[in-house]
């Protein structure tokens, strides 16, 4: 199973709005220095992208990698994470580049510079927390089918049925070492995602604050992909034919194919 990295924190104390779904475009930045009307433009948005989704570009051998994604609309309860190409772009399944917590917007940029290479971008996901982690029946089923596979504190703990068992041992050892930190007043070091090196995939602990209590969550890569109901180039506006069809087209006629697999 392949295990999501890296490490967010956040607090769920007095948050109680949540927006619907989450906007994601991801795109090509015009270099510096380039005039844009000669530049071949290309963004690709997922509208409405829910919690547990793979946004995945649509990359053509021609077009340029992608380097920035834009998330709008994130809750207050909301964990966005930008997946990069590892060793080529493949949605979601790649290493995480960078994280951010709702609410608001956020702009990751992986072009960091002439002569580098940056970070191309593969695909956009997020996932949504609930206000508790109590063991509730009726909130299991939507944190699996986000990839939520546990969520401990110094308090109380959560373990899906699901969990592979060196992931739910893991879980067990967090909820002994921040039990004791609860009791000692000791605390995580804050690692925050910009300037991090993008970690493995099979480190998959997210540290959190819950209710004012330090916690950790373990989850797993978006299980659902997602692709983009609308392709932008050079100004002309390219919409998917029917959702997830490999074809967009214009209203003037134009048409863009893509391979079923891409």
């Amino acid at each position: 199973m392949k295990l999501l990295s890296p490490l967010f924190t956040f607090t769920l104390l007095s948050l109680t709005f949540m927006t619907d779904a989450v906007f994601v475009q991801l795109e090509y930045p015009t270099p510096a220095g380039v005039d844009r009307a000669t530049y071949t433009v290309r963004a690709e948005h997922c509208n409405n992208l829910q919690p547990g989704h793979c946004c995945r570009t649509r990359i053509p051998a021609v077009s340029p990698d992608f380097r920035v994604a834009i998330f709008k609309d994130l809750g207050a309860l909301d964990i966005a994470a930008v997946w990069q190409g590892d060793p080529v772009p493949n949605g979601c399944s790649g290493r995480v580049a960078s994280s951010k917590n709702g609410p608001g917007t956020w702009r990751f940029n992986g072009a960091v510079g002439p002569g580098t290479d940056g970070v191309i971008v593969a695909g956009a996901s997020y996932v949504r927390l609930s206000q508790s982690i109590s063991a509730e029946r009726a909130t299991r089923p939507m944190r699996e089918a986000q990839g939520i596979l546990a969520m401990i504190t110094g308090g109380e703990g959560w373990i899906s049925e699901i969990a592979p068992p060196s992931l739910q041992r893991e879980a067990l050892r967090m909820a002994s070492v921040l039990r004791r930190m609860l009791l000692t007043g000791g605390s995580l070091d804050p690692i925050g995602p910009s300037g991090s090196r993008p970690r493995k995939r099979s480190e998959y602990k997210r540290r959190v604050v819950l209710r004012n209590e330090q916690g950790v969550a373990f989850l797993q890569p978006p299980p659902r992909i997602q692709w983009p109901d609308l392709i932008i180039v050079n100004g002309t506006n390219y919409t998917e034919e029917s959702v997830g069809s490999p074809v967009y087209k214009s209203t003037d006629g134009g048409v863009l194919r893509f391979a079923d697999h891409l």
